[in-house]
């Protein structure tokens, strides 16, 4: 049976497609992926490959481009659809009224796509024993299947298939690969819907999952050995929470693999161990949470519990071990002043965050963060629902985006913020600044940004530039904080 994956763009990659593919190919299935921006004619492609069912994953800030095409699917094609992905499973009953849809699958896909396809090659499908699978009889009503567990032991799965991207080669050309040790996230910060999604699933079972280090770092092995890369970036949304593991992984990752790589950390987990071990190897750089100078704010509105001292301590202790040192960090939060935002930039200053990351929070949808800045006044539905239209449509402009006298400071100050960290302006200068045009004219924030990540991935200049021209700029990524929903 051929199945067709359908993706917006290559910025958008993920890992659970491509695990799910491995699981497809095992079954004695084909698979394509088709990348929407990058194909002149989407369906006469799709027609050419002439699949037996289609699959397209709606991302939660990318669901209208994906309601979108799965409607278009729907209504063009002759296979069958399925839609999945972190909209369908947060915003159920939303894509249900939706008349054009037959198959929703919320949730992780590995054991419900498989037996769909089983279902679907049978002579007397019986769509009924297919796990999580939401779907309309004869009559066209939903029936709703349970959900099945969470797949505990992640090392049954297939190592991801790589070879989707062969289509694309500027993906494989990139030189940096991404791989993904574990599924769930241990932080429930309000900006995220990591939270909401744990809370709805307690019953399929153990939400933080991990695999082995050594099969891990053995399926890193087979896959450098076949599509070469020259960096690794563990895409796991904290890499660094299990001492054990990473006393398994560093010495057998070094010996084996020995490719620099870089990782996320929360700032408690960067203990004098986790450091040496992360040394030991070979990490390049740690990404870790700062968010905001404002100690506050990162607590009552961010809801992550990291004090000062913490990121002090451990920040110092990746700065010494020679890693390079970035930092995400957040502007226009909600009640947020010009003020705790200079406390931002003072507190990256302090703890000597060499990548400075920066973005307005953004009010993502069904999170506690959106929800509450919608209750206390700060964001109307109406101003959502358009944002979101807007960065589906490619036409979202960078901007604070919940209701904010300082909104047009914030702004400016948001262009600087880099700028301001790595020239060591004063706060005084930085005012200034932010008050003359220059915070909008003078200084090309994209390009700026562009080349601090280039120094963190360790990009080369021209795979950099054909994956800027195919995909655009990572700030235009709308698959956040998962790794294991396609």
């Amino acid at each position: 049976m051929r199945i067709a994956f359908i993706q917006d763009s290559g910025m958008n990659e993920s890992a659970a497609l491509l695990i799910l593919s491995g699981l497809l190919k095992l079954g004695g299935h084909s698979t394509r992926l088709f990348i929407d921006h990058d194909e002149r004619d989407l369906f006469g492609a799709l027609r050419r490959f002439d699949p037996c069912l289609i699959l397209v994953a709606i991302d939660i800030g990318g669901h209208h481009w994906g309601l979108g095409m799965a409607s278009r699917v729907a209504h063009e094609m002759r296979a069958p659809l399925v839609v999945v992905g972190t909209y369908p499973t947060l915003e159920l009953e939303t894509v249900l009224g939706r008349p054009e849809f037959r198959y929703v699958i919320p949730g992780e896909c590995d054991v419900a796509v498989p037996a769909l396809v089983d279902a679907l090659t049978s002579k007397t499908p019986d769509f009924g024993a297919v796990p999580g699978l939401h779907w309309r009889d004869i009559g066209g009503e939903w029936r709703r299947n349970a959900l099945p567990p969470y797949l505990q032991d992640l090392d049954t799965l297939p190592a991801p298939d790589v070879s989707l991207f062969e289509p694309y080669p500027y993906l494989l050309q990139f030189g940096v690969r991404r791989f993904v040790s574990g599924r769930g996230c241990a932080n429930r910060c309000s900006y995220c819907y990591n939270n909401d999604l744990s809370r709805r699933t307690r019953s399929q079972g153990r939400y933080v999952r991990r695999k082995s280090a050594a099969p891990f770092v053995a399926e890193i092995a087979a896959s450098l050995s076949k599509y070469p890369a020259h960096h690794v970036h563990m895409g796991d949304d904290l890499f660094t929470h299990d001492p054990a593991w990473l006393r398994a992984f560093a010495p057998l990752y070094r010996r084996t693999v020995g490719v620099p790589f870089t990782c996320n950390a929360t700032p408690m987990s960067l203990t004098s161990e986790t450091v040496s071990l992360l040394a030991e190897a070979g990490c390049h750089g740690v990404a870790v949470g700062v968010e905001s100078g404002d100690q506050v704010l990162r607590e009552r509105i961010l809801e992550r519990p990291a004090r000062d001292e913490d990121l002090r301590a451990g920040c110092e202790r990746v700065r010494k071990s020679g890693i390079l040192l970035a930092a995400f960090n957040m502007i226009a939060m909600p009640g947020e002043t010009v003020d705790q935002a200079l406390a931002t930039i003072r507190l990256n200053r302090e703890l000597g965050v060499q990548v400075p990351r920066i973005n307005f929070t953004f009010p993502l949808r069904g999170t506690r963060l959106t929800d509450r800045a919608i209750e206390e006044g700060f964001l109307t539905k109406e101003e959502q629902a358009e944002i979101e239209r807007e960065v589906t449509a490619g036409r979202f402009k960078l901007r604070p985006c919940f209701r904010s006298p300082d909104n047009a400071l914030l702004e400016r100050l948001f262009r600087v913020f880099q700028f301001s960290i790595m020239t060591g302006l004063g706060e005084f200068q930085i005012r200034q600044l932010i008050r003359s045009d220059l915070a909008t004219r003078a200084i090309p924030f994209r390009m700026l940004m562009l080349y601090m990540e280039r120094s963190f991935f360790r990009v080369q200049w021209l795979p950099g530039l054909q994956m800027y021209l195919h995909a655009g700029h990572p700030l235009g990524r709308t698959k956040n904080f998962n790794n294991f929903i396609p």
